[in-house]
Parts: C-alpha cells; structure tokens; sequence
C-alpha cells in the first residue's frame, strides 16, 4: 500500500512539471507562444493623427497653435542663457483629448537643416513628460519641431516653428522691413514723377511766355 501511495505522489508530481509547459512557455526554437505576444502592440506613428495641436507655457497660456500645415502664433522667445519650460494639448480626429504626461511624453528637437547652438534641449534631463526644458544657448534665430512620443517611439510631429534668441532678426521682422523699403521706394519715384511733371510745367510756361511775346512784337 505504500509503495502504491508514492508511485502516485511521483505520477502526479510529474504531470504538475509536465502542465508547467503550457501556455505562457517558450517553444522549442525558444521563442514565446502567440498568448505571450497578444496586447502587446505598440502605438505606430500612423495611429495617432492630431488634428489639434496647441503648445502652452506653465500656466497654461497658449503661445502658439497649429492651423493644418503651419503654425499661428510665434515665433517662439527663448530667453539668452535661460530656459522656457513648454507643455502641449493635442486632441485626435474624432475630438479625443491626448494625455499627454501619461502614455504620452512630450519632446523636441531642432528642425533638420536649422541653425545650431541657438537652443538645446537633453532629452534625459529636459524631457518631463508632460512638458520639456527649451535652453537659450546663443543669440539667433531656428526652428524646432515638437514630437509626441510613446514609450521613446516618435508618433506625431509638428510643423517647424520659429524660435528667437535674445536680439535676433525675426522671418517676420525681415518681411516687415523689406516692405518699408519697397514703401520707401516707391515714394521715391512717385516723388520723382511729380519732379518731372513740375520741370516739364515750367518748360510749357518758358514756351507760352516766348510765343506771346513774339507775337506782340
């Protein structure tokens, strides 16, 4: 009786061994079980389409926002050899608010082919989350691109938005001026014209006075 007692003990230790092997295992080759692998996609830079995007200072204030493929508001102020700290609000197609800080983190980096060395940005100490750290490092204009990311994988990226540094010269400040120019310009040679218009009244004048005189002689 006992013999038979502990050939059953080790039967059924073996099948618990045994059903250890199940679901959840490795298989053969060493790769896991399609149950391990399912819920365990991640987000792709196609699922998430942003339709609102708006960027905020600390307190909330919109600075700036994204009208379809362009930026209204801007450019940017960094201060010299000082920091803006930045959140965003995005909302999806359908109205749906993106929380951001959560399962989403915020980032940023320098527009490709934009000055350099005007701003940086560590994204292992200035990347918080629900906001980021933009440092002023140099007096100058660039451009900057804020990213959504998910667990580091970028998955939305925005328009590129102006960024200004101390005392620089804005796109918009140099618009401005070539127009006051074109202004100066312009009244230059309508000045002109009536210069013209004066000599030429003067000559019509020279002319009538000779004529009449000749006349009465």
């Amino acid at each position: 009786m006992l013999v038979s007692s502990a050939s059953l003990a080790t039967f059924g230790l073996a099948g618990c061994l045994d059903g250890g092997a199940g679901e959840g295992s490795e298989n053969a080759d060493g790769g896991t079980s399609e149950e391990d692998t399912e819920g365990d996609e991640t987000t792709d830079s196609e699922d998430l389409e942003i339709a609102e995007f708006e960027l905020l200072d600390r307190d909330d204030a919109a600075v700036a926002s994204i009208h379809g493929d362009h930026w209204d508001g801007g450019p940017l102020e960094v201060p010299h050899d000082d920091g803006r700290s930045l959140g965003a609000a995005a909302e999806d197609e359908d109205g749906n608010a993106i929380e951001i800080g959560d399962e989403y983190a915020l980032g940023v980096v320098v527009a490709q082919e934009a000055q350099t060395g005007v701003v940086a940005s560590d994204p292992d100490e200035d990347f918080h989350g629900d906001h980021i750290d933009l440092h002023g490092e140099g007096d100058g204009s660039t451009a900057v691109v804020f990213q959504i990311r998910n667990d580091g994988d970028v998955v939305y990226e925005t328009p590129a938005l102006e960024v200004v540094v101390g005392d620089a010269e804005t796109e918009t400040d140099h618009d401005e001026s070539d127009h006051e120019h074109d202004g100066e310009s312009d009244h230059d040679e309508s000045d002109h014209e009536h210069d013209g218009e004066s000599d030429h009244d003067g000559s019509d004048h020279e002319h009538e006075s000779g004529g009449d005189h000749e006349h009465d002689h």
